[in-house]
């Protein structure tokens, strides 16, 4: 049975938990019950407020098209390095990313909180792609 959490209940208990959640599950059926697992909670911190710019991801070798398409572009199948940055949120600790022709979720994780990133990524397709 799933119950829901919304938002609004996560941010009510806010300040009483200092944004840090856990949860543990347990299986029933008609005649028993499982334990509670896990032993000790999964937790996680919940931070009500969304940043006021998303963060940025770019490329020398593949730029992203802001100001006009490119005139060029690096080959396809060419590594090229792509830098995730904070779009202003200092209290960043990994950035998530994903593309149009690879659905994979990764991670990098920057040197410093609040830092920039970068990882390097071959593209596997002409024509324009996204990375988020």
């Amino acid at each position: 049975m799933q119950h829901p959490c919304p938002k609004a209940t996560l941010q009510a208990a806010l300040a009483q938990v200092g944004g840090i959640f856990g949860w543990k599950v347990q299986a029933l059926d008609a005649t028993s019950a499982s334990a509670w697992v896990p032993a000790s909670a999964c937790r996680f911190n919940f931070d009500p407020n969304r940043p006021s710019s998303p963060p940025g991801v770019a490329s020398t070798e593949f730029p992203d098209g802001s100001n006009g398409w490119p005139t060029s572009t690096s080959p396809v199948r060419t590594e090229g390095t792509f830098t995730f940055t904070n779009g202003g949120v200092t209290d960043v600790t990994t950035y998530e990313y994903w593309s149009d022709t690879d659905a994979t979720h990764r991670t990098i994780t920057p040197t410093v909180q609040g830092g920039s990133a970068s990882v390097k990524i071959t593209p596997t397709v002409v024509g324009p792609t996204s990375c988020t």
